[in-house]
């Protein structure tokens, strides 16, 4: 088992790293547990084609 953290918890990290506001954070763990859900919460990874990303914010 991998001692790295968790997707959102890494975005929350980065975010935070980089002084945005607190509604930011929000919005973008919403865009992104939307995306996630969208792709039938399957493991993306790098693997992510410019498709899949067209097909989600086209939705």
């Amino acid at each position: 088992m991998s001692n790295k953290p968790k997707l959102l918890l890494q975005v929350r990290t980065a975010i935070r790293a980089k002084h945005y506001s607190n509604l930011a954070d929000k919005s973008y763990i919403q865009w992104i547990k939307r995306y996630i859900f969208f792709h039938e919460v399957k493991h993306l990874g790098k693997d992510c084609s410019i498709r899949a990303i067209k097909a989600q914010l086209n939705y």
